[in-house]
């Protein structure tokens, strides 16, 4: 995560054994930096920061996914009781063919066979269709809304790990 977020891609592909695409460093290197920060401050956020997903057959990464924080944090309680909140990207040209349902599934998975949370929530700008219909099929139902500085409106939804809905393609 330091290669990434000193946008140093051939140390950061070297250490990892995967090539990493270019959208991978962003423009300021927000998130990574925040997330690196988090793990810095508490290093029990190792496991659920943002990692890579990797597409196998090209050895190559193509998007992230992680939590936003350790499980059962107060600001989720009015929407995710006793959950933990995901996020995800899948950068432009690899869209829309399966893999983000595939990253959810497999980590909210993770997350219920090693850890035991059964509560999951997302937040989707009001504008993304495709993520919103994504999470529905999931298995994700609204529970809110709120305002965020830099997305704008987002729409919150939660599912628990029983009625996430593997078989999404």
């Amino acid at each position: 995560m330091r290669a990434i977020v000193g946008r140093r891609p051939e140390d950061a592909e070297k250490h990892l054994g995967f090539a990493i695409h270019p959208d991978m460093f962003g423009e300021d290197g927000g998130a990574p930096k925040h997330f690196l920060a988090m793990i810095e401050n508490d290093p029990a956020f190792a496991p659920w920061a943002p990692r890579a997903m990797v597409l196998a057959d090209e050895n190559l990464a193509i998007g992230h996914i992680g939590f936003h924080t350790l499980p059962n944090q107060a600001y989720l309680d009015e929407y995710v009781g006793h959950g933990v909140e995901m996020g995800y990207t899948v950068f432009a040209k690899y869209r829309r063919q399966g893999f983000a349902s595939e990253a959810i599934t497999a980590l909210a998975g993770w997350a219920g066979a090693e850890h035991g949370v059964e509560n999951f929530g997302i937040s989707v700008g009001a504008d993304n269709g495709p993520s919103m219909a994504l999470a529905e099929k999931l298995g994700f139902r609204k529970v809110g809304e709120h305002h965020d500085e830099v997305h704008g409106l987002e729409i919150v939804l939660s599912t628990t790990g029983k009625s996430l809905n593997p078989r999404v393609s």
